[in-house]
């Protein structure tokens, strides 16, 4: 469905769009594409390259560089259909699916974040070390086996009623056992198990896990929010696109073949169970209207967690492009701990 902004609409842009002029023309520039207007549309875009703050309404906009709500509209709908455009009025909205519909696209818009890292452009331009992509995949097993730690504490603490706790245990019972996934891929890359479940997760996906742990104890909307981050940036993509992501990672470096199966394998497994429905959609149907305060634990739990996710790939990147890092790191011997006290 095509993105369209009304009246009321309030525009935010990304920070990672770039307004460039030349002559009267304008080109806006994504990491993704360029897109470039002249004539009418570049006098449009260059009178909203300093307002698409989300402070403004398109009317207000409209009447500020004189022309019509429809002719921006027109002009910006297609930064919003690649998710560099947002319309916060949208996330105002008290009608359940009305907001769902605004809060998915707002997930889109602030995980591109996540996927503009360093660490996707050390991945993808073949000269990552050995020891990163192992690390990567260590940490993304502690991360997927974390399952079993914030989703039955969700289950647990939920006093919601009986069919969110059943919604919560059915997702848990789905993904519990995917950290079995890249245990076979790491040991396929000559990496044993228990050297992968002894070792300790780095402080930043730790810091991940203990926050979806917070989030789990706590009200279940918010929790449910922060898988809206992890489904929104593959929720339209054709089943089995994964594919061609991880086949050209094999063709960078396929003595880590291993690893990029099981991650094709986790992949495919996600299309399989449908994890494009997010949990949060499932919820917040039961009821016709949200009230303002479940609203906003919702915005605030899903960009706490694109935070947490940045912090995540940076701990990564850092640490397992350390020159002579352990990997997997040493396993916590609490003994020598004692020992030392």
């Amino acid at each position: 469905m095509a993105a369209s902004f009304g009246e009321n609409a309030k525009p935010l842009v990304s920070p990672y769009v770039a307004f460039e002029e030349s002559n009267g023309d304008v080109d806006v520039v994504t990491p993704d594409a360029t897109f470039s207007y002249s004539g009418f549309g570049a006098r449009i875009m260059s009178g909203l390259k300093e307002s698409l703050d989300g402070n403004n309404r398109v009317s207000e906009l409209a009447t500020r560089i004189g022309v019509s709500g429809s002719k921006i509209n027109e002009a910006i709908a297609v930064l919003a259909e690649d998710a560099y455009l947002i319309d916060l009025a949208a996330l105002e909205e008290t009608q359940s699916s009305e907001f769902f519909d605004a809060y998915f696209e707002a997930c889109k818009f602030w995980a591109k974040e996540i996927f503009l890292q360093p660490f996707w452009d050390v991945l993808l331009s073949g000269k990552a070390s050995r020891s990163l992509i192992l690390g990567w995949g260590i940490e993304f097993f502690h991360y997927a086996n974390s399952a079993n730690e914030h989703m039955p504490a969700s289950v647990a603490y939920c006093r919601t009623d009986k069919a969110t706790r059943r919604l919560l245990s059915h997702h848990y019972l789905e993904e519990h056992d995917h950290g079995e996934m890249f245990l076979a891929g790491l040991e396929a890359c000559g990496i044993s198990r228990s050297s992968v479940i002894e070792a300790p997760p780095i402080a930043s996906t730790r810091a991940l896990i203990h926050f979806l742990s917070e989030l789990a104890v706590g009200e279940p909307a918010a929790y449910m929010s922060a898988f809206g981050i992890m489904q929104a940036p593959t929720a339209n993509r054709p089943k089995g696109s994964f594919n061609n992501f991880y086949d050209r990672l094999e063709r960078l470096y396929p003595s880590e073949k291993g690893l990029f199966d099981a991650l094709k394998k986790h992949a495919a497994t996600d299309d399989e169970l449908g994890h494009e429905i997010t949990l949060l959609k499932r919820f917040i149907a039961k009821e016709e209207t949200i009230n303002p305060e479940r609203r906003q634990k919702i915005l605030d739990a899903a960009r706490a967690t694109v935070e947490y996710f940045v912090l995540y790939f940076e701990g990564i990147l850092d640490y397992y492009s350390t020159p002579g890092v352990m990997v997997p790191r040493r396993a916590l011997d609490i003994r020598t701990v004692l020992q030392d006290a």
